[in-house]
């Protein structure tokens, strides 16, 4: 049978072999496979350099962190040192304060007594007055005499002796002093306790006063006011303390800590009797209620208690190593001396007196 194409006259189409089909469809593909991956790839070179920067950023970032924080551990590490420096520095401050304050009011209840005084001697100048005076100081030869007497006299005396008292009232009362009397704001002014150790058996006790070390050094030339009044009531509250202790014949010392005065107890090796910081601020409190001039001068006592360490702190080392009980022991014997500069922290105060000659 013959063909149409050969009995139209034509020629036959010639049909591409189905391999070369197949290579020209891979080799398109391959094209836009490459195309894609060229492509994919710039994206990734990209994105790989973008996290390379950020990876730099992040670890410039992470070495900042790391120095803050070691800088914060230092900080950390060191804040009990420098709550104690800034505690030392309150401390100072504050007796500076109270010290200023009682040199004031010294000063303005002297110019109060004065005036007393002046009133007083205007009123003595009285002769009546004066025969009351004799009158009443004689009455103590007639008052021993009173119980032999009939009642009726007895009685007629002490009404007359009162009278004269009532009389007199005024001009006692300025030479009392009682008429006396600041109208300034009730100020209160700080005794800085202190007990060493902090745990254990007490071994010394230390009352800081805000008043000038000169009055242990030359108590004979200082005026005899109301910072003289606190060292003095200081120093008697503290045989008191150290009685109440079961230590009567603990040694009691008035030292110089910086410019300030400080009276310390040394307990060691006695057996204390009772809480030291219970006793003391009881006697301190016993005190204050006697001292008719604080009152006068509307100035009151308190006691603060403060660690031992706050009144030396820890000079600035880099040796973190901690104490030992050598080293507290060896504290213990030291004591400030009165030519501190004030820029320099003082050592505790606290001497052993039988290392002392």
């Amino acid at each position: 049978m013959s063909d149409d194409s050969t009995r139209d006259g034509l020629a036959p189409a010639l049909e591409s072999p189905a391999l070369l089909d197949a290579l020209t469809s891979i080799a398109a593909w391959r094209e836009r496979a490459e195309e894609e991956a060229n492509q994919a790839l710039q994206e990734l070179r990209a994105e790989e350099a973008r996290l390379e920067a950020s990876i730099g950023d992040l670890k410039r970032r992470l070495a900042l962190v790391e120095e803050r924080r070691a800088q914060t551990e230092t900080r950390l590490n060191h804040l009990d040192d420098e709550e104690l420096r800034r505690s030392h520095q309150a401390l100072l401050a504050a007796l500076t304060q109270d010290q200023a304050l009682l040199v004031a009011r010294s000063g303005a209840l002297a110019s109060l007594r004065a005036a007393a005084k002046q009133r007083a001697e205007v009123m003595l100048k009285d002769d009546e007055l004066q025969g009351h005076l004799r009158e009443y100081a004689s009455f103590a030869e007639v008052e021993a005499t009173l119980k032999s007497l009939p009642p009726g006299y007895r009685k007629a005396i002490l009404a007359h002796h009162d009278n004269v008292r009532r009389t007199l009232e005024p001009v006692l009362r300025e030479l009392r002093g009682d008429t006396v009397a600041l109208t300034a704001p009730h100020a209160p002014v700080a005794l800085i306790a202190s007990v060493e150790p902090s745990e254990g058996p007490p071994q010394a006790l230390v009352i800081l006063t805000p008043v000038s070390a000169e009055l242990q050094t030359s108590w004979n030339e200082q005026p005899q006011d109301l910072c003289a009044s606190v060292a003095y009531r200081v120093v008697a509250a503290a045989a008191e303390i150290a009685a109440r202790l079961g230590a009567a014949d603990a040694p009691i010392q008035a030292r110089p800590y910086g410019q300030f005065l400080a009276v310390q107890i040394w307990l060691r090796d006695r057996p204390v009797k009772g809480d030291v910081k219970e006793i003391a601020t009881a006697a301190l409190q016993r005190a204050k209620e006697q001292a008719r001039d604080l009152a006068a001068a509307q100035v009151e006592l308190f006691t603060l208690w403060l660690p031992a360490a706050a009144l030396s702190p820890p000079e600035d080392d880099d040796d973190d190593s901690s104490v030992d009980e050598d080293t507290e022991d060896e504290a213990l014997r030291m004591i400030a001396s009165e030519n501190i500069p004030d820029d320099r922290l003082p050592d505790f105060l606290i001497a052993d007196p039988d290392t002392e000659a």
